[in-house]
């Protein structure tokens, strides 16, 4: 800013005059934070500035008491006061304009005793960085004012340093005060959980329950469910240590592993007792019977209660057979079977799955058949399939699953058929099914599931209606329950057969047709079971005892209103009367499934409706509750119907 003394007072008229006094304190108040350099020839300090700031203040003094002479005579306003004001605000201005603003910072450390750090703010501005990027050169002046503020800053950060280790020793005091608090909080919650209450026997069924879904894998990575359970905390531990159930359970693969496995192997036979094992044995290779993951079990094959054989010829090899007492199950998979010892010391097996196993030889004595009564037969050669049923006389329960690339062997043929007098539950997954129940008879079955594989394919046969009428007629079976899936009958073809299961209460289709085949569930199909409103001994409808219903249908044209007639007309008197059972449960789905309801095969696939069923519902659901019934729609997948106050 510059003042032309010869302007005189018109360019200040409007403004308000000031004393001497007021301009001091007015230039002295912005005098904060002025650094000064020591002066050897006076007591006093000095401003300190470039030359070219002492040329602007001199200018600015003259000019200022030019005026001030001019229009407040008799006051003090002596260009020394002026001077001496004006070389106080100079530093600052200085500094501004070399990239510097120092303000006065106050920062409250204690609300309390308001407690506060003082320091003075300094701002880098704009100017400064445009110097530093233009390469600018101090001069010598600038050179000495820029270190003295290099080391006024020196200064500043160890005050900082001072006061931020200060504050950070009382907080890490507190953060420590604070985790022991809530320590003490966390113990006392804990005492107070609600878990605390629960017997030891409830919490070790749930470890059990736990255990059971996750198989124990033996290796040196990897936490297993047991160990899990044993980390979480002292009362779990104990648990586990306790109980051996949860150590009886494991899967062993034999060949290069490491030492951490074996103690892995030998902790679970220790803590398991004597509790009897379930093992999975998988044989890598470069196993061999002396390896001493083998060696380690065959110490306990006494406690061999379910054994699990993968690729496991070997076993077949020991020099010795093993001491197998109570062993129940025996699974053997990817394997030759052939007369060994080994197959002499199971007096207890009971259960044998045999998974895409071929036999050497099967002669009598070598294997314990006769004693079987449960048998799951997968990838096997239906003549394979047939000589094992054969020599299981006590077979209570049959799962049989061929491999569909292998045709039926002409010089097998069982004449008479096989009679399996003692079996209750079937199930038959394969496309050669005339084949199979042509060489059967089962007087005592209950159970029977017949399926297809899925998803079906060009080569499979057509069904067998005479090779299965002909198998129910001369088994005379008590059949209570039928599923037949994906399997390609007529509607008139099912009817026949249900002439033939009196006894029958549940029954289950799922369609699996192609467009130039009929249909297995239609509208005459659900009029043949409904019970008519004017009876007669001759028009009486099959299956008095049927109790449940489950349907899954491609998109058809069925009345769902037939469903809803055939629920009504089992619950009438005149049913009850002539012995009739009320159908509980009806089940009617349309979509296409692409995996087999079995209990062994997941159930993960939802049907894809394609008939939406809102105007299905809204025109039946009246009916129902005429009923006393009631409807329930899960989205996307089924029509329910229940009659109430049955269960």
């Amino acid at each position: 800013m510059t003042i032309d003394a010869q302007q005189g007072p018109s360019a200040f008229d409007e403004r308000p005059l000031l004393s001497n006094q007021n301009l001091v304190n007015g230039i002295e108040s912005q005098t904060v934070g002025v650094h000064r350099r020591p002066s050897s020839n006076s007591a006093s300090s000095v401003p300190f500035l470039p030359s070219s700031s002492l040329n602007i203040v001199e200018s600015v003094v003259g000019a200022i008491t030019n005026w001030i002479s001019n229009n407040r005579q008799g006051q003090d306003y002596s260009q020394t006061s002026v001077y001496t004001s004006l070389l106080n605000l100079i530093p600052r201005t200085e500094m501004s304009v070399l990239g510097f603003d120092h303000e006065p910072s106050a920062t409250l450390l204690c609300p309390e005793c308001l407690y506060t750090f003082n320091a003075h703010r300094k701002i880098c501005s704009p100017v400064t960085l445009r110097r530093i990027r233009a390469n600018y050169l101090p001069n010598e002046s600038e050179v000495y004012l820029f270190k003295e503020w290099v080391e006024d800053t020196k200064r500043d950060f160890a005050r900082y340093d001072a006061e931020i280790g200060r504050l950070r020793s009382i907080l890490k005091k507190l953060e420590g005060e604070r985790a022991y608090l809530q320590r003490y909080a966390d113990e006392y919650r804990t005492l107070l959980s609600p878990i605390r209450r629960l017997p030891p026997e409830v919490l070790t069924n749930i470890a059990t329950l736990y255990c059971q879904d996750q198989p124990s894998v033996l290796k040196k990575t990897g936490v297993t469910p047991p160990l899990t359970i044993a980390q979480t905390c002292a009362v779990w531990r104990a648990l586990a240590f306790n109980t051996p159930s949860l150590w009886s359970s494991f899967h062993v693969e034999l060949g290069p592993m490491s030492l951490g496995s074996l103690q892995l192997l030998s902790t679970y036979l220790k803590l398991s007792g004597d509790h009897p094992l379930s093992v999975t044995l998988v044989c890598g290779r470069g196993s061999n019977w002396d390896d001493v993951f083998l060696q380690t079990l065959l110490e306990h094959t006494r406690r061999w209660k379910h054994l699990i054989l993968h690729h496991a010829d070997l076993i077949q090899n020991l020099p010795s057979p093993p001491d197998l007492p109570i062993l129940e199950s025996l699974e053997l998979s990817s394997q030759l079977l052939r007369a060994s010892p080994i197959f002499k010391s199971m007096p207890w097996l009971r259960t044998l799955i045999l998974d895409d196993v071929e036999f050497e030889d099967l002669e009598e004595g070598y294997f314990p058949f006769t004693q079987l009564t449960s048998v799951t037969l997968r990838r096997l050669q239906m003549g394979s399939a047939l000589r094992v049923l054969n020599r299981c006389p006590s077979l209570r329960e049959a799962v049989i699953s061929c491999r569909r690339n292998f045709s039926w062997s002409p010089t097998v043929e069982y004449n008479p058929p096989i009679d399996l007098r003692r079996l209750t539950s079937l199930t038959v997954i394969n496309e050669l099914i005339s084949d199979f129940f042509q060489n059967i008879t089962t007087p005592a079955l209950s159970s029977l599931t017949i399926a297809t594989p899925a998803p079906p394919h060009n080569n499979m046969d057509a069904w067998p209606q005479e090779v299965f009428v002909a198998f129910l007629r001369r088994s005379l079976c008590p059949l209570k329950r039928l599923s037949l899936l994906r399997v390609e009958l007529s509607d008139t073809d099912l009817l026949a057969i249900l002439d033939f299961t009196p006894c029958l209460t549940h029954l289950s289709v799922m369609e699996s047709r192609a467009d130039d085949l009929p249909a297995t569930i239609t509208n005459q199909f659900l009029r043949q079971l409904t019970f008519p409103k004017v009876f007669h001994p001759s028009r009486r409808p099959p299956l008095p005892r049927l109790e449940l219903v489950d349907f899954v249908v491609h998109q058809s044209e069925i009345d769902y209103g037939l469903v809803v007639d055939l629920l009504e007309s089992r619950s009438s008197e005149v049913a009850k009367r002539e012995g009739y059972s009320i159908v509980r449960d009806v089940s009617v789905r349309q979509g296409n499934l692409d995996k087999l309801e079995f209990p062994f095969i997941r159930q993960d696939v939802i049907p894809k409706v394609e008939v939406p069923l809102a105007p299905i519902i809204d025109r039946i659901t009246n009916r129902v509750f005429a009923l006393g019934g009631s409807v329930v729609t899960p989205m996307f997948s089924f029509v329910r119907l229940l009659v109430p106050g049955l269960f």
